[in-house]
């Protein structure tokens, strides 16, 4: 999507979905939108953030370090390996839910919000 008019779309769809969703779903829409990660990595991210933050979390260089999981987050043509952070985006992972990308995309389609759920990592790029 490109242009103004897709953009505040983009925004517009995450600001309702948010309104929506409840705060720890939503928090993941945040996390994903401020980090630019694919959905699922975005999840595992969390996940590892409150599970392990000792090995996945450098504080000294601002970075969410993916490559110490490779099996998680380098692929063959996907890969990801580390992530910029500041402690708001701590803060938001800390509250947000752990549960799969289906559970939230479960849970916009009972509250009948369509399911853009790439627009999270098309705000960050743009």
């Amino acid at each position: 999507m490109t242009g103004k008019g897709n953009f505040d779309e983009m925004v517009k769809w995450l600001m309702n979905a948010m309104t929506k969703l409840p705060k720890d779903a939503a928090n993941v829409l945040v996390f994903n939108t401020l980090t630019g990660l694919r959905p699922t990595e975005a999840v595992l991210s969390i996940q590892l953030i409150k599970k392990e933050p000792e090995k996945y979390i450098n504080k000294e260089t601002g970075m969410l370090e993916h490559f110490r999981y490779p099996d998680l987050f380098i692929r063959k043509t996907k890969k990801a390996y580390i992530t910029a952070f500041n402690e708001f985006i701590l803060e938001v992972a800390d509250k947000a839910d752990t549960s799969s990308w289906m559970a939230i995309r479960s849970q916009l389609k009972r509250r009948e919000v369509e399911s853009h759920l790439k627009y999270c990592r098309a705000i960050f790029a743009t």
